[in-house]
């Protein structure tokens, strides 16, 4: 599902490409967003937590993958 989305700062919008849960930590809805022609965002309706990541990360298993090596978690 998309929808267009005003971020609520400029004139700009995002697309809001799908709701992917909610988050563990405060309820919060995490929706992912298309932010750029590169890269995409998770983020949080409640408490603002927003994770930017290349867009060719298509699946859960890609983006756990792509954060273990983001953190040096490998």
């Amino acid at each position: 599902m998309l929808k267009k989305q005003s971020n609520g700062h400029s004139d700009d919008e995002e697309l809001t490409l799908i709701n992917v849960g909610i988050h563990i930590v405060c309820g919060g809805q995490m929706d992912v967003h298309i932010i750029s022609e590169t890269h995409n965002a998770v983020t949080c309706s409640r408490c603002a937590l927003r994770v930017v990541f290349p867009r060719s990360v298509k699946t859960y298993g890609d983006l756990r993958n792509w954060l273990r090596g983001e953190l040096n978690l490998e």
